[in-house]
């Protein structure tokens, strides 16, 4: 239907209305105009027939003067015609007829018979005109009576139209300006069982998702620049040193390499996070001999601080992933809580539990959530001198959630912070 196309929707709406309604009423008029003549006709016709005692013809006698003079008189009554000719063409029939002042009658015609042969016609006829006139004002009413209420319909159906349209027109207005960048444009309708508030509902949170996502990427982009910036601006120092013919070359070399390792970090990373929900090889693992491992690999780079491990469990888990996990919760405990770290595992209600707690100063409950978005620090002052970028607890959370489980922070009683998985458990099948 291109030609619905030109049109807005509470027009197209409001047109429909009418035109079903205006059709509604047509066919309902007609019906009831000609179901009042069919009665009119028919009771005509029995007033008629009454007359002539149901007879579908009349014995006469005498000469056509006689009979038609006796005809006359017994059938004759105001507003009735009664007439009768020699003419014997055509039997027993009812037809309106109109004289020559041009009024209407509804006559019977039957034929007059004498000694079994017929002599004439007898025309007997009722008034038609008041009928007429009767059918006539019927139509008027009904067409004024028709045009009444589908004006009437016309006005309330722009408002209904209105109603139905507008939420539909809103969401129309919220869809352009959100494609022409607008991305705080939302329809602001209500809930609601409609399927109009439905689908405005979903736009709306669809809309915010996409201004949340966006805002993100914006996020994301000044942050990496401004990380990348960091480590290529030393290194750029650093040729200039070398070209310079600087002494202290492997200071300067050694700048290089750690700001090259640096940079490469950064980047895998980014790639790591890029690539979101990543299909590991899930297996049965012994999360206290992954949580040993790691202690033991981060005892040489802090060999004055003291990490325990405790528990057992068997969790399904990437194993390669599971370690990565645990260093990054082990790094960024041991970077930021002096003291003692605590890492433990478990069995909890159908789940491995592990966690790391450390007793340092915590991190405010406004920020517990916030810290496993990329780039974002806690304390941006001690991540500078750390050297981190603010991606480890992003890669904590992307991991964790690709094996089936989750990662929250709660605080440690008595200060400090306290990383809690959970992972699926492990079965193992009996032999």
């Amino acid at each position: 239907m291109r030609w619905a196309e030109r049109f807005r929707l509470r027009s197209l709406l409001t047109l429909c209305y009418g035109v079903l309604l205006g059709v509604a009423l047509a066919a309902l008029g007609t019906l009831v105009h000609f179901q009042v003549r069919s009665y009119l006709w028919n009771a005509g016709q029995r007033e008629l027939t009454l007359a002539l005692r149901g007879a579908r013809e009349v014995e006469v006698k005498g000469s056509p003067a006689d009979w038609s003079a006796r005809l006359e008189r017994r059938l004759h009554s105001p507003g009735r015609l009664v007439r009768a000719g020699l003419t014997t063409d055509g039997g027993f029939e009812v037809f309106l007829w109109s004289d020559e002042r041009g009024h209407a009658w509804q006559v019977v015609s039957l034929p007059l018979v004498q000694s079994g042969s017929r002599v004439g016609t007898l025309w007997l006829g009722r008034h038609w005109g008041w009928n007429a006139e009767l059918l006539h004002e019927l139509t008027w009413q009904l067409v004024s009576g028709s045009a009444l209420v589908l004006a009437l319909v016309t006005v309330l159906g722009l408002g209904l139209a209105r109603g139905l349209a507008g939420p539909l027109e809103r969401l129309a207005g919220a869809a352009a300006r959100l494609a022409g960048g607008d991305w705080t444009a939302r329809t602001g309708l209500p809930r609601g069982r409609n399927e109009v508030l439905q689908v405005a509902a979903n736009f709306d949170l669809m809309a915010e998702r996409v201004e949340a996502a966006f805002a993100a990427q914006t996020r994301f982009v000044a942050d990496a620049s401004h990380e990348l910036r960091s480590p290529l601006t030393a290194m750029g120092g650093m040729v200039d040193l070398l070209r310079a013919e600087a002494p202290d070359r492997e200071r300067i070399l050694d700048t290089l390499e750690r700001e090259t390792e640096r940079m490469n970090r950064l980047v895998s990373d980014l790639l790591l996070l890029s690539r979101g929900q990543t299909s590991g090889v899930l297996v049965p693992v012994i999360v206290e001999d992954v949580l040993r491992e790691e202690a033991a690999a981060v005892a040489s780079v802090w060999p004055d601080r003291e990490v325990t491990v405790s528990g057992s469990a068997l969790a399904l888990a990437d194993r390669d992933w599971l370690g990565r996990v645990l260093r990054n919760l082990l790094e960024n405990a041991l970077k930021y809580a002096p003291g003692q770290v605590e890492l433990s595992c478990g069995s909890v209600g159908g789940l491995v539990q592990v966690s790391v707690v450390d007793h340092g100063p915590g991190i405010p409950a406004a920020q517990q959530e916030r810290v496993f978005d990329r780039f974002f620090r806690a304390d941006v002052s001690r991540a500078r001198l750390t050297g981190g970028a603010g991606l480890g607890l992003s890669i904590v959370r992307t991991l964790t959630e690709s094996m089936g489980g989750e990662v929250r922070l709660t605080e440690t009683p008595g200060g400090g912070v306290t990383a809690r998985l959970q992972l699926p458990l492990a079965r193992l099948e009996s032999p």
